[in-house]
């Protein structure tokens, strides 16, 4: 009866069982086995075994092995016992496997190594081994072929490889909410483009969700709350607030994962810094309002030179009354009530022409979007004055205004999208002599509380096919030369950043109605316009943990100062950083985001100006004290009293 050996944990065990798992090596109990394979249920189960079996000698020869070794590898049996285990394999290897040889003929126990050995073919596989040393030096081992698993394996490390570098090339990231375990991941560029270090920083949603501007948060918890409670697919594009405290735009398009059963399981989204897009996007808007600046250009000169003319004209008369009056007499008094009513007509011809250019000056300025409170009928005012000589000849203006309550925008930018619209609609009314045309602006608040401004027209209309291209960058029905193209599509996000939008009804041969639509203005609805904005005041901003010490320091400083309440450095940075009137600063040094110190050093950093109009309130820290103390900082301790607040505040701003 021939024995076997089972191999275990470096002890032998003399069996006649089948049992052999793989970290089990099953060897005859003597090196020399005959050359074919044991006729018993056993040697029937090792010439048939999928893993290579192996004994190797102290030399390092392969003494027996079993037919896997010349399935998998393709040589014969004797060509492989000829050979020198370490001379089949891969050069980059040998150093590892030798070193593992070694380790087993020291006796340290079982071994376990990887290496890729040479087939008949000259192809290599990847074998995963298993080897126990046992008495006279031998070795006896277990490989099995990992070969698939190892290129798999690879693929997928340069997959993610790829994947890394096209994230970091494009500045796209991407983020995973795991509903079932209730944690965030991020890819690498998240990182980058939150401004926080991977090795220090652990991403959660409350906090992911507070680095977005305070206008900002709601939108993203919206979002993600829909995206799980109704399986909505989102998208937005909204600012970040770094550590450091600057701002960058960012896109974000995600979706909920759901299981088979329709639970949801997960919200997956990708992340892109847009802030370098946003820059040119600006550049573009502006570049187009100066286009229409040119286009508007004879019509206002023609605007201006009426008025002008009048001054010119008044003036001359004046000139020569006055030198009349010299030999008058008792005519003086007549003629010097006449120069009075010459005077008033020049004075409102000048007044009219600094109108105009004010209207001029503000449509076309350029400056970094400022949303503030809005008046959307004031805003139209401006965009007839500015475009009066595109409709004057073709078209009566008809107002129809509702008293709109106010929105939240930038008054240039809005101005810009009713001055394209206005001029869309003359535009679409054929020139007639009997000037038929209608331009109708009205404006209204509809059943969910937001402000719509209609213009209207009775042109020539659009068929769907036109209306549907309408927003396309670069595309028009103008004759070459009047227009670019682009004025529709820049109103359209101009009014997507407000979080408005653009409705669209045309009927070809009828007209054309464009509606704007706005969230109305509300205490909500920003940052700084909770504080009336009285240029003859002063502003106070008071940075507090809980938001509750706005209101009471309000009412110790109102009589001088307009004070507005913000709950992290993070915040108020970017309200400076965005060039948000501010005169003095008050910072609770409990703040949790931002110690004092590095708040004073970011103040100094983006406003140097309020480097020394900033002061620290404190509570019971007496080490705070003591370090704003050191360093010469002024600060009020709790509770406060008006008197020395009064004081603090005039101090700073004096």
């Amino acid at each position: 009866m021939l024995r076997w050996n089972i191999v275990r944990n470096g002890l032998t065990h003399r069996t006649r069982g089948l049992y052999c798992p793989h970290d089990t090596v099953i060897v005859p109990d003597h090196i020399e086995p005959p050359e074919g394979p044991p006729r018993s249920a056993l040697g029937r189960l090792i010439a048939t075994a999928v893993d290579l079996l192996c004994i190797i000698d102290r030399a390092g020869y392969l003494r027996w092995i079993n037919p896997a070794w010349e399935r998998r590898l393709g040589w014969s049996s004797s060509e492989l016992k000829r050979e020198e285990l370490l001379h089949l394999v891969h050069p980059a290897d040998v150093e590892d496997t030798a070193a593992a040889l070694e380790l087993l003929r020291a006796g340290d126990g079982d071994v376990r190594f990887d290496n890729r050995v040479r087939c008949r073919d000259g192809s290599y596989r990847w074998l995963q081994w298993v080897a126990v040393p046992m008495r006279h030096g031998a070795i006896y081992g277990t490989a099995r072929d990992v070969t698939e698993q190892k290129l798999a394996e690879r693929e997928a490390e340069e997959r993610t490889r790829l994947l890394m570098m096209a994230e970091e090339v494009a500045g796209v990231g991407h983020w995973r909410i795991d509903l079932t375990r209730d944690s965030l991941t991020w890819s690498r560029e998240m990182y980058r483009i939150h401004g926080v270090d991977p090795e220090t920083f652990t991403p959660t949603v409350e906090d992911t969700v507070e680095a977005y501007h305070p206008d900002d948060r709601g939108l993203v918890s919206d979002h993600i709350r829909d995206a799980i409670l109704l399986r909505k697919d989102f998208e937005f594009e909204l600012r970040l607030l770094r550590p450091d405290g600057s701002i960058r735009h960012v896109f974000s398009r995600g979706k909920c994962e759901v299981s088979e059963d329709g639970r949801p399981l997960a919200v997956f989204g990708v992340f892109q810094d847009v802030t370098e897009r946003k820059r040119l996007q600006d550049r573009v808007t502006h570049s187009e309002r100066m286009a229409t600046v040119g286009t508007l250009a004879a019509g206002v000169a023609h605007e201006i030179n009426n008025p002008l003319t009048w001054v010119i004209a008044n003036l001359d008369a004046i000139d020569r009354g006055l030198e009349d009056l010299h030999g008058a007499g008792a005519r003086a008094g007549e003629e010097i009530d006449q120069l009075s009513k010459l005077i008033a007509e020049a004075q409102q011809g000048a007044d009219q022409v600094k109108r105009i250019v004010r209207d001029l000056l503000t449509y076309s300025r350029s400056q970094p979007e400022r949303l503030e409170r809005v008046d959307v009928e004031e805003a139209l005012d401006i965009a007839v004055n500015i475009a009066t000589n595109q409709f004057k000849y073709r078209a009566s203006l008809v107002r129809d205004y509702g008293h709109a309550p106010a929105v939240v925008a930038d008054q240039s930018r809005l101005t810009q999208v009713f001055v394209n619209l206005i001029v869309n609609a003359a535009q679409a009314i054929p020139e007639r002599r009997n000037r038929d045309g209608v331009i109708e602006l009205r404006t209204s608040v509809d059943e969910d509380g937001r402000v719509r401004v209609a213009v209207s027209d009775n042109g020539l209309g659009m068929p769907e096919s036109v209306r549907s291209r309408i927003f396309d960058p670069f595309y028009t029905t103008k004759p070459v030369g009047v227009g670019t193209g682009l004025g529709l599509s820049i109103s359209s996000n101009i009014i997507k950043s407000f979080r408005g939008e653009i409705e669209v009804e045309s009927q070809e041969g009828k007209g054309t109605r464009i509606s704007v639509v706005l969230p109305a203005y509300s205490s909500e609805s920003g940052t700084f316009l909770m504080a009336d904005d009285d240029p003859d005041k002063l502003r106070v901003l008071v940075v507090d943990r809980e938001a509750r010490m706005g209101r009471p320091l309000s009412r110790m400083l109102s009589t001088d100062y307009d004070v507005v309440s913000l709950r992290t450095g993070r915040e108020a940075l970017a309200a400076i950083d965005d060039g948000e009137r501010v005169d003095a600063v008050l910072y609770d040094v409990d703040v949790a985001d931002m110690s004092g110190l590095d708040f004073f050093r970011n103040v100094q950093r983006v406003a140097p100006h309020l480097g020394d109009r900033v002061a620290f309130i404190t509570g019971d820290d007496d080490d705070a004290r003591e370090l704003l103390e050191r360093t010469g900082l002024s600060y009020i301790d709790k509770p406060i009293e008006p008197v020395e607040l009064r004081e603090l505040v005039e101090r700073l701003v004096d």
